[in-house]
This record gives C-alpha cells, sequence and structure tokens, in this order.
C-alpha cells in the first residue's frame, strides 16, 4: 500500500457516506390529491365524486331516511422524489382537526378509532366514489386512537407504509382512512382538512426522513491504510514493518520459542467528504472474517477472543509503523467485539462516538485499533480479519456512515415540495399541450394515464414560463399533466382527443 499515488488513491475507492434526507409535502388544491368517499342510504351518493371536499372525513351517523350515512377518505402525496431503493428513516403524517363547525361537522366525537391504511390500486381525484374505491392492504396499518377533544389533531408514524410505498411504486397509491367500527347506532367521526381547504397551515402533511445509499467508505489496496503490529519473542518482529498484510488480526499465542506471539491491527478511513459541522447519527465498521486459512490462521479461534476497537490518539504511517512504534491510544467510545461463535464470523463493531470526534476534528483522525480485551499466551485466541489490500473488494473493511448537517446547506438535505398552479390548454388537446406556469428553471414535465401510469416524461433545461408537448401520439382519454421544478410541483387534468 503505497501513498505515492494519493490523488489516483481518491478516484479508486467509494466514498459514497450515507446522508439523511427530508423533505415535507404538504400540497394545496392545485397538486393535491384527496377525496371523501360518501355512503348515504337512499341517496345514491355511494356513485357521486367528492374530490373537491374541503374535509377528510371518518364518519358513521344514521342515515337521513334510515340506514346510515357513512364516510371514508383517500389521499395521496407524490413521493416521486424519492430515490427508488431509499431507506425510509422516519415518516409522519399530519392531519388537522376541523374543530366544531356546525351541527353536521361536530369535529371528533363518540367512539371514532380509525385506520390509515395503504392503497394498493389507483385512483382519481375528481372521479372516484364510494363505489370506485380503490382497494387497500393491512399490512404496516396505523391506527388512530379515540379522540379526546373535538379539536384534536393527529400526527401518525407511517413509516412502514411509506417504506412500502418506495419498494412497491406500481401498487401504492396514497393512504385510506376508515373508522374501525362503523354503525350508526354508535354515532362517531374524525374530521380534519384537506388540501382543498383556505388555509394552507392546514392543508394533510407528511414529513418524511430517508437515506439513499449503502455505498460506504471501503478503500482498495492503493487508498487503504491498515498494518499488523506484531511481537515474537525471540523473533524480532517488534521493529519490522507489516503494513502490507492482507490480514487484520488480533490474537495471542505461546510463541515457538517461548514468551508469546502476539498481534494487533491499526486501520484508518479519509473521512474528508463528511463536514466537520455533521452529526453522526450512525457510524459501523464492518470486518469480515477469513476463516480457516492455515494452521497460524486458522481464523477466530479460542474462549478468549473478545476484542476491542480503540480510538487511536497519535500518528502512524501504513509503510513504516510497527509494534515498538505504535500509535497510543484512549478507550473513550471504544467497541467490544463479543467471543466469536464460528470461526468465519463477520463483525459490525459500533464506533459512532469514535468517528463523530474523528470529524469534529479532522486534524486528529487517526483512524482505530484492534486488539485482543486479554492478550494471555496460556490461553491462546484470536480473531483474523481481511485487510484493505485483500483482493476480494468484498471482503476490505469498510465504515458506514450516517449524519445529519444542520450548518451547512449542501449537506442539509432539507427539500420543501410547493404546491404551484399551472395552466393547460388546449383542452382537449389534439397534436400538443402548452402548460404555463411560474418562470422554472431546469424543469420535468410527466404525463400520467387515468389508471397513474406514467407515459411520457420530457426535460426541459433553461429558464422557461411555457411548456410545449407533443401529445398526438397518446391514446384519446384522461390524463394528468405533472411539472416539477425547483422543488415545486403543479399538475392538471387534461382530455387527448382526435
Amino acid at each position: 500500500m503505497k501513498h505515492t499515488l494519493l490523488s489516483l488513491a481518491c478516484a479508486l475507492f467509494s466514498m459514497n457516506v450515507v446522508a439523511q434526507t427530508t423533505i415535507t409535502l404538504q400540497p394545496g388544491a392545485a397538486s393535491g390529491n384527496d377525496a371523501s368517499l360518501g355512503s348515504h342510504t337512499n341517496f345514491n351518493t355511494e356513485n357521486t365524486n367528492y374530490g373537491t371536499d374541503i374535509y377528510i372525513k371518518a364518519y358513521c351517523i344514521p342515515g337521513a331516511q334510515g340506514g346510515q350515512n357513512t364516510n371514508r377518505a383517500v389521499v395521496e402525496f407524490d413521493l416521486t422524489s424519492i430515490p427508488a431503493g431509499a431507506t425510509i428513516v422516519s415518516a409522519h403524517l399530519t392531519l388537522y382537526a376541523t374543530g366544531y363547525i356546525n351541527s353536521n361537522i361536530q369535529g371528533h366525537w363518540g367512539s371514532n378509532t380509525a385506520t390509515l391504511s395503504r392503497i394498493t390500486s389507483a385512483w382519481i381525484e375528481n372521479s372516484v366514489t364510494w363505489n370506485s374505491a380503490p382497494s387497500t392492504i393491512t399490512q404496516n396499518q396505523v391506527t388512530l386512537t379515540q379522540s379526546t377533544n373535538a379539536a384534536q389533531d393527529y400526527t401518525s408514524d407511517v413509516t412502514g407504509m411509506v417504506q412500502d410505498m418506495i419498494i412497491n411504486p406500481s401498487s401504492s397509491f396514497g393512504f385510506f382512512l376508515s373508522l374501525v367500527t362503523e354503525n350508526p347506532s354508535n354515532s362517531s367521526g374524525l374530521f380534519f382538512h384537506s388540501s382543498d381547504g383556505g388555509d394552507p397551515n392546514k392543508w394533510p402533511k407528511l414529513e418524511i426522513v430517508y437515506t439513499t445509499s449503502n455505498d460506504c467508505i471501503q478503500p482498495d489496496p492503493i487508498a487503504g491504510n491498515d498494518a499488523s503490529l506484531g511481537t515474537h519473542t525471540n523473533y524480532n518482529t517488534e521493529n519490522t514493518n507489516y503494513g502490507a498484510d492482507t490480514y487484520l488480526k488480533a490474537y495471542c499465542v505461546a510463541g515457538a520459542q517461548g514468551g508469546q506471539n502476539t498481534n494487533r491491527g491499526v486501520l484508518s478511513f479519509d473521512l474528508s467528504a463528511i463536514p466537520t459541522t455533521a452529526v453522526v447519527q450512525n457510524a459501523d465498521l464492518y470486518l469480515y472474517a477469513t476463516g480457516y486459512i492455515n494452521a497460524q490462521l486458522p481464523g477466530h479461534f479460542g474462549t478468549n477472543n473478545a476484542s476491542i476497537v480503540e480510538r487511536v490518539t497519535g500518528p502512524w504511517t501504513e509503510s513504516s509503523v510497527t509494534w515498538n512504534t505504535a500509535p497510543s491510544t484512549t478507550a473513550v467510545g471504544a467497541a467490544t467485539l463479543p467471543q466469536s461463535t464460528t470461526s468465519t464470523q463477520d463483525y459490525i463493531a459500533d464506533v459512532t462516538i469514535m468517528t463523530q470526534y474523528q470529524v469534529t476534528n479532522p486534524s486528529l483522525n487517526y483512524g482505530f485499533l484492534l486488539r485482543n480485551v486479554v492478550e494471555n499466551p496460556a490461553s491462546p485466541s484470536g480473531l483474523v480479519f481481511f485487510s484493505s489490500d485483500h483482493s476480494d473488494p468484498l471482503t476490505r473493511p469498510k465504515l458506514c456512515v450516517t449524519y445529519n448537517d444542520s450548518l451547512n446547506p449542501k449537506d442539509v438535505h432539507t427539500i420543501v415540495i410547493e404546491a404551484m398552479a399551472i395552466e393547460v390548454y388546449p383542452n382537449p388537446a389534439t397534436q400538443q399541450l402548452t402548460v404555463n406556469t411560474d418562470l422554472l428553471n431546469d424543469a420535468t414535465v410527466n404525463i400520467y394515464s387515468a389508471e397513474g401510469k406514467l407515459v411520457k416524461s420530457v426535460q426541459y433545461s433553461g429558464m422557461l414560463a411555457s411548456y410545449y408537448i407533443p401529445v398526438a401520439e397518446l391514446a384519446n382519454g384522461t390524463y394528468v399533466v405533472e411539472i416539477v421544478a425547483e422543488n415545486k410541483r403543479g399538475t392538471a387534468q387534461f382530455v387527448k382527443a382526435e
């Protein structure tokens, strides 16, 4: 491992440190997608669309002419800004209560425990009805507990459902709200504001935190920085450098000529891609076992091989460090590797505290030292891992870091998706659709079928306020056009006709 090729090294290893991204989705009438679904005995409301209802309702009361009057609701958010494969750290849906408005809208009342379920089939806001309600699934369903007052807002943890939506986008179309018990003899309900309401602070809101990368810091032989440190009685290994060792070892056995043969390992990672203002949420060190190689390297062995990973506090150089010149360490934030259960056991060590120190103090980032907790040749034990010099890149040590940086805008991945109004014409369109909106930079225009399938996507560069989209090739029917740019989103419906 040579460091004369430092500029080349930066290009040769993966350095995609995981950062958290936060998005807040709170669309209004222009781009919001929610509707009430009503069934009122003898009033034929089952086939009536309530896509512009200013309330989201889940209730059941006696019907005006007998039977029952029951309401449910559907609400969907545009998750296309979240990359496929993202890991959802948290997701919270907030619904804002109406409180008492009139005798028909009493706010929350009665035994009104409700559920939020994931919708699994497509629906359209301005056509969905009780009879055409989409299908749902109970997986990761969330319960809204009995209300305590008529004006109670609800914030529900929908992390599991949102993760399902990212994993299964073709069968995920928002949330379905309904009472657990719909019984007109036990009148009850929940009333919330919809995205069609006049107060933007009351529109349904979905806040999501996610990470997008499973890639970690895993240097190759050129960029890697790790070495073995050995002392073998009567063999003078204390002054020998093992910077090119393909293994990272922590062991203690009896010496071949008496005394002991003990080994430790040092390794460090380049954390310069992480800002010094970062708050490290989690840092895991992955060490991959060699398993049995030969009698001298039998993989993990012994009954006393519990080890420790400590933070190194002094400088060292891979090509010259030895047992006798080993750097100092501290046990603050150290991670323990417990006794192995098999000879091929990989380890993941929580090094969050140590990594936070290294990120905050980059000039003092000297890496980690691995050693057995007890080094006793009378009880031969050891752990043997691959180093970054090994030929197989999948076995090299890896450090995965998740962080937030509230001070550096480059690393505060906070996106607020704002609703914007758009105008489309002609409608119906035959050859070309024109979309007018605010002046935007580098916009994307998407067209979706009535079933929610993306059928056309066009990207535009530069500052534009009008977009011209050829639609002659589309089949006749109803479509939704969406424009996305600068963390803004607008949608409108149009008809394609001959």
